[in-house]
């Protein structure tokens, strides 16, 4: 047993880390993986109906689905096997604690904590035995402003858990909740957070595939659409591929990082089509449009698995809302995708679906992909390279701006609460009311513009040279790749 091992099975003593069991050493024996990744939806106040989905998706898991849990997608009744659990959105005590309660005889548990008011929300669930782990704190995450939007405050992070899967070789789940985009262009989409964030996965990424034995897996609600620059870095840069492959399990597939749109790769003796309408159709390729199929579609040939009009929670989306933004992300050199589905799309009677959003997941191979080495040229990682530096570039100015009109609501409100000092000396006597209404202004203006110099002025620096620094380290590369 290594230093890592502890006994999580109390919800008393809150450990997070469960001891590793006899029954677990069986699985190093397996030559295959079976892994499984959910955003679970547990914000506080927020999420309906937390605690109830929150016990119908542990009871899943355990292998006993609850009577009043109904399937709802034929074929994609959630599994119970999985060796491993990457979960998101496990921002409460209770809810995490319940977890380890009732699936530590099951699984080695392991939450991440570090945040600001929360923690990530991170945890992996694994039967194999846990030889490290550690957490990545993403530099650029977010504004404190934005409290009803809460990622700068839970401290968006990918969470690093090592395990040892089989003789001599290590699987490193990398499990991560990305910032969320609040609009599909402009400041509000917070397109930067994310490109910053993935550029630092990316390097993370490359510095553990120096270590040969390890495998990689990149897993989460990475929260960027396939074709996105974040897509592109996180798989085009890193050699990552996606798990995906359809029902019809062919013998690999990925989404086109060039253009966005999805390829599906079927092999090269048999060929097969995932059109619906047409399943007798060959072809080597086949590209979907994810926008112009119905939902059931969406879900089960194209993995779609937020913003279906099939969750409950989301049937107010448009058709082509409909997206993937979560993953599993392998190392073609080590790892190869036999099969893949959407899984925990049961709904509770009386109260919906599981979560806001579906799960994903996919059976590995602890061996090379068969499919034809597609690495990235230099001409390629330049062009991406650049784009990151336009983006953050664009942003620099944003949040420039953004600190300089902070800094300028704090001299407002200064010369104002200056200005009410001078007006209620001058005519408390004479102006009882004004006076108060005044001195009440200059409360309100005291303490916001105390605000307004924290985000503008510590803050802002902060975010600034977090920008400076990784804009370096995208112009250090790309001088490398010149020389």
């Amino acid at each position: 047993m290594n230093k890592y091992d502890s006994s999580c099975g109390s919800s008393k003593t809150n450990l997070l880390l469960s001891k590793i069991t006899e029954k677990n050493q069986s699985s190093l024996n397996k030559d295959t993986i079976k892994l499984l990744t959910f955003n679970t939806w547990g914000l506080k106040k927020v999420s309906k109906f937390r605690n109830e989905r929150f016990e119908a998706i542990i009871s899943l898991l355990s292998g006993n689905t609850p009577t009043n849990v109904k399937p709802t997608i034929e074929g994609l009744e959630t599994d119970s096997d999985f060796d491993i659990v990457a979960l998101q959105e496990v921002w409460t005590t209770n809810n995490r604690d319940r977890i380890i309660e009732r699936l530590s005889s099951i699984y080695n548990c392991r939450f991440f904590s570090s945040g600001i008011i929360t923690g990530p929300g991170l945890g992996t669930l694994t039967r194999f035995p846990i030889v490290d782990t550690w957490l990545l704190k993403f530099g650029i995450n977010g504004v404190p402003w934005a409290v009803n939007r809460g990622d700068f405050f839970v401290g968006k992070s990918c969470a690093i858990t090592e395990m040892e899967v089989h003789e001599n070789k290590k699987l490193v789940l990398l499990n991560s909740h990305m910032h969320a985009p609040y609009a599909q262009e402009g400041y509000n989409a917070y397109l930067c957070h994310r490109v910053c964030q993935a550029y630092e996965i990316y390097k993370l990424v490359k510095r553990i595939q120096r270590d040969p034995t390890a495998s990689v897996v990149l897993v989460g609600d990475l929260n960027s659409k396939p074709g996105s620059l974040p897509y592109r870095i996180m798989t085009r840069m890193t050699g990552l591929v996606d798990s995906f492959v359809s029902e019809y399990q062919f013998i690999n597939s990925y989404l086109d990082a060039k253009n966005g749109a999805i390829h599906r790769h079927l092999g090269k003796k048999n060929d097969f089509t995932i059109n619906s309408n047409n399943p007798s159709k060959n072809t080597n390729v086949e590209i979907l449009d994810v926008s112009q199929m119905d939902p059931l579609d969406q879900v089960k040939y194209a993995g779609t698995t937020c913003d279906s009009k099939l969750n409950t929670w989301r049937q107010d989306r448009q058709v082509w809302e409909a997206c993937r933004l979560d993953y599993a992300l392998i190392d073609p050199k080590k790892l190869r995708s036999v099969s893949s589905k959407v899984q925990m799309t049961e709904q509770i009677r009386g109260i919906g679906s599981l979560s806001d959003h579906f799960g994903y997941s996919c059976e590995l191979k602890l061996e090379p992909s068969e499919v034809d080495e597609d690495d990235i040229d230099d001409q390629e990682k330049v062009d991406i390279l650049l784009e990151i530096l336009k983006v953050i570039d664009d942003y620099t100015l944003t949040a420039e701006r953004e600190e300089l009109w902070k800094l300028l609501y704090f001299v407002g409100a200064l010369i104002y609460v200056i200005g009410s000092l001078i007006f209620i000396t001058f005519t408390a006597n004479r102006a009882g009311w004004s006076s108060v209404l005044v001195y009440l202004g200059g409360v309100f203006f005291s303490i916001t513009g105390v605000f307004a110099l924290i985000f503008g002025f510590v803050f802002g620096q902060k975010e600034l040279r977090a920008l400076r620094e990784v804009r370096m380290q995208v112009i250090d590369e790309l001088t490398t790749l010149k020389k």
